[in-house]
Formats: C-alpha cells, sequence, structure tokens
C-alpha cells in the first residue's frame, strides 16, 4: 500500500511535465524573438555609425565642391578679364576693335597681374568635376544608407517594446530576455527533476510486482497453514477422545 501511494504520488507530480514542457518551447521561441531584436538592434547601431560617417565625408566633399566653385568663379572671371586685357594690349587709335568696331579706345582693359591662362581654367574645372563627381557618389551612398537606417527603425517600432529610442528599447530588451533566460532556467530544472522522478516509477512499479508476488505466496502459504491449523486440531480433539 505505501509503495503504491508513492507510484500515484509521483504520477501525480509528473502529470505537469507535458505543460511544463510547452512552457519551454513558448519561451525559447520568445527567446528567439528577443534575440532578433536584439540583432536588429544591433544592426541599426552599426548602421547607425556607417551612415554618421557617410554625412560626415558628404558634408566634408559638399564644403570643397562650394570652395572650388568659388575658385573657378573667380578664375573665370579672371580669365575672362584677361582675354579683354591681351585684346586690348594689341589696340591702337585708329585701328578697328576686333569686337566692337570702334577707332577710338579711351579706356583699354588693362592685363592684371594674376591673369588665369586657359590651362589654369581648365584644370581648376576638372579639380571641380571630380569633387562633383565624388559628391554625387556620397550623396548617392548617404541616401541609402538613410534607407537602410530607416528601415531598420521601423521593424524596430514595431516591437511592443519600441520606446521612440533606441538606446532605451535596448534597455528593455535586455532586461527581458535576462528574465526570460531565468524563467527558462527554472522551468528546466523543474523539468529535469519531474524526468528524474518520472523515471524512477518503473522500479517502483517492478518492486510493487514483486511484492504482490510475495504476498500472494504469503497469502498461500498462511491459508495452507490455517487449515494444517485446522487438522491438526481436529486430530488433537480425536486423541483427546481417546
Amino acid at each position: 500500500e505505501e509503495t503504491s501511494a508513492g507510484i500515484k504520488e509521483k504520477r501525480d507530480k509528473t502529470s505537469i511535465i507535458p505543460e511544463r514542457t510547452a512552457k519551454m518551447q513558448e519561451l525559447a521561441a520568445y527567446e528567439k524573438q528577443l534575440d532578433s531584436l536584439s540583432a536588429k538592434i544591433s544592426e541599426f547601431e552599426s548602421a547607425e555609425k556607417i551612415t554618421a560617417l557617410c554625412e560626415k565625408r558628404y558634408l566634408s566633399k559638399r564644403e570643397e565642391s562650394v570652395k572650388l566653385s568659388k575658385e573657378y568663379a573667380a578664375a573665370s572671371q579672371s580669365y575672362f578679364d584677361s582675354i579683354a586685357g591681351i585684346l586690348a594690349a594689341e589696340l591702337t587709335d585708329g585701328k578697328a576693335c576686333p569686337v566692337c568696331g570702334s577707332i577710338v579706345h579711351p579706356t583699354p582693359a588693362k592685363l592684371g597681374d594674376n591673369a588665369v591662362t586657359r590651362e589654369q581654367l581648365d584644370k581648376i574645372k576638372a579639380r571641380w568635376d571630380s569633387v562633383n563627381s565624388s559628391l554625387e557618389e556620397y550623396a548617392h551612398d548617404l541616401g541609402e544608407n538613410k534607407a537602410v537606417l530607416d528601415g531598420i527603425v521601423k521593424l524596430i517600432g514595431e516591437s511592443e517594446f519600441f520606446t521612440g529610442d533606441i538606446s532605451s528599447t535596448k534597455a528593455k530588451v535586455d532586461e527581458a530576455a535576462r528574465e526570460n533566460r531565468a524563467n527558462a532556467g527554472k522551468f528546466k530544472g523543474e523539468i529535469e527533476e519531474l524526468k528524474k522522478l518520472a523515471d524512477s516509477i518503473p522500479s517502483d512499479e517492478a518492486m510493487l510486482e514483486t511484492l504482490w508476488s510475495k504476498l500472494e505466496k504469503n497469502k498461500k502459504l498462511c491459508d495452507e497453514k490455517k487449515a494444517e491449523t485446522a487438522r491438526l486440531s481436529l486430530l488433537a480433539e480425536e486423541k483427546t477422545k481417546t
């Protein structure tokens, strides 16, 4: 009876194993979700750094482009002024101007000391074109990285943990992950103990079978002894009468 009651108690305790196993599966699935979200946050942090570098590179190149634009404008003005000076140097009174046709030249343009040549102007233009080409490439890279960043933020924003700020969202996700791991560890330990208990039931049942077998043998032996006692009592009575 004691062994039978013990087996029943163990069966009652271990009956919750399927329920606990299902809970463990839920926690495992939840852990995957949290891991995926953590990965997205890490991806955001990486993309944010890359975007910041792209933006810095773009702004630096844009500043260079603006500077060269001004330099080219000034050089162009100097170059065209120098053309006028070159033409003016060849003007003489009485000789028609090749530009306006006048034969009188009261205030001819003067050739400046820092006049820009066509070759110099072309070099500045080539540098400016090269910078603008890089600027266009950097702008494209910056746009692509910002789009990636916005896409990641959108995915994170769909999470229940999103606070509007990535840093505080990350803290909430990390806290949830720690709590989930703690719960999973607790359930895992409980399931392991219950399985050990369940594994001991077959040996208890085998012992119960042995006890039942012994009990039946003892009952049979007892019945035999009772019959023998009755026979001997009857014989004793007969002997007493004799």
